[in-house]
């Protein structure tokens, strides 16, 4: 069997796009946790403080935020199961 530079020998998949997978489902999911945080903070911490609108807004982005929270959990699992490492 060959070795190719750059790929897994197992596999033959290049694992610097694993590696990059992880890192980007790593930040998104840092992304993605603070805008929740702050769509929960305006749609029910300070509900005096924000109009109505806004609230509504609040109320959308909730929903947007978890799931995009939860599809880069996915590809930080996708980047992790090709590097070889235990998906916690």
């Amino acid at each position: 069997m060959q070795r190719v530079q750059g790929l897994d020998a197992g596999q033959g998949k290049p694992k610097h796009g694993y590696a990059t997978l992880l890192s980007a489902g790593n930040w998104a999911m840092g992304l993605t946790l603070l805008g929740l945080l702050c769509s929960v903070l305006v749609s029910y911490s300070q509900l005096l403080s924000f109009s109505l609108g806004a609230q509504i807004a609040g109320h959308i982005a909730l929903v947007l935020f978890a799931t995009l929270f939860k599809i880069s959990y996915v590809i930080r699992c996708i980047g992790l199961n090709g590097l070889g490492k235990p998906i916690h």
